[in-house]
């Protein structure tokens, strides 16, 4: 069901395009020349430039282009409150030299496609990117002595664990997977031929999937018998909302130039956060049974910002295409992503409790090729 409400939405997002595209157009004016043989200068009278370009870029084919977007990303992810376990080099949970276990990350891959259309004679566009970026990481600790959480044992002593002990470590894996779909109105104005203003607003869905899996493997509890224990916490997000920004360039030299966007949006949907936890083994002397599972649901409204800041080239074709690359810096800022439940019954026994934001920063390259017909 997922899958066809996200076919569905695509193909609506874009037959919003084509038709927007045609609703807003207005037929190409006649343009008329003051000799046989017009010059650039004829020419950029009746058809003004509205691409990303300088007005001194093919000013021919400025007008009426539709372009496509593909991008490479390199993102690491960071999320504060994901802890797992404590880390003692003594039995004792107020000890000074106890460490916190934190879920770490790496760097992952993602990419970004899109398409647009500068309307006709106007400085309005349409554009249309999804962009999605997947990431696993797996933590591991040991130490003398490791404590876990104490779910596992609610009437007794926090289960323990470690290489002095002569037991098991902690790990912990995480999986993050997010979809942003957006289709946004702009708007172009040039300044001295050398800088681009564009303001846009319009609309972004946003799916965040995370799963954390922390694994207990040989732990006791103060019973006779060790045991492995694993909990699995899921956050799941799904939702859609208004997104305004602004993005800018200006133009150095060469088709050369800088440029940066800025964007906020905030997505309403339904927030999904169950959480299990499975023991193996002697369980029968915690009072609970070997799988326990907790379900959470509500509808919540996530802010979200982006920014990025880069450098791009561009350059014509024959007067009827273009072709840029660019680079930049882009970071993601995520309010609320996660939820840490910090209960006898939900998670791991941690210090943070409520909710903990997610960032997405690195690298994005992308390249774009606009046509005029």
């Amino acid at each position: 069901m997922v899958n066809r409400a996200r076919k569905f939405q695509f193909g609506c997002l874009l037959l919003i395009i084509f038709f927007g595209a045609n609703l807003f157009s207005d037929p190409a004016p006649t343009p008329v020349f003051s000799s046989m043989n017009p010059s650039i200068s004829d020419i950029s009278q009746t058809q003004p430039c509205h691409s990303i370009a300088e007005q001194n870029c093919c000013e021919s084919c400025c007008n009426n282009d539709i372009f496509f977007v593909g991008g490479f990303l390199l993102w690491r992810p960071s999320q504060p409150g994901m802890a797992f376990c404590y880390v003692s080099e003594e039995l004792n949970l107020f000890s000074p030299n106890i460490l916190i276990a934190e879920q770490g990350s790496d760097w992952s891959t993602g990419f970004r496609i899109g398409t647009g259309y500068f309307l006709k004679s106007t400085p309005f566009d349409f554009t249309f990117f999804w962009t999605a970026f997947n990431h696993t990481s797996l933590s591991h600790v040991s130490g003398p002595f490791i404590l876990g959480t104490q779910v596992l044992n609610p009437g007794g002593n926090f289960p323990v664990g470690g290489s002095l002990a002569n037991l098991g470590g902690a790990s912990s894996r995480w999986i993050l997977k997010t979809d942003f779909v957006e289709l946004v109105l702009g708007y172009r104005q040039h300044f001295d031929g050398h800088f681009t203003f564009h303001p846009y607003f319009g609309a972004e869905w946003g799916w965040i999937n995370q799963l954390q899996k922390i694994s207990y493997i040989n732990f006791n509890a103060g019973n006779p018998d060790n045991f492995n224990a694993f909990i699995k916490s899921k956050n799941a997000f799904e939702g859609i909302g208004p997104k305004v920004g602004m993005d800018g360039r200006l133009s150095i030299v060469g088709g050369f130039g800088v440029f940066s966007d800025l964007s906020i949006s905030l997505l309403y949907g339904r927030a999904h956060n169950p959480t299990s936890i499975v023991l193996n083994g002697e369980t029968a002397g915690f009072g609970f049974p070997d799988l326990l599972f907790e379900y959470s649901q509500r509808k919540r409204v996530i802010p979200k910002a982006a920014v990025k800041v880069g450098i791009d080239g561009k350059w014509c074709f024959k007067e009827r295409a273009w072709f840029a690359i660019s680079a930049a810096y882009e970071a993601q800022y995520i309010w609320g992503a996660w939820r840490n439940q910090n209960s006898p019954t939900q998670n791991i026994f941690i210090p943070e409790t409520g909710y903990s934001n997610l960032s997405l920063s690195g690298l994005t390259a992308d390249a774009r090729m606009g046509i005029d017909f």
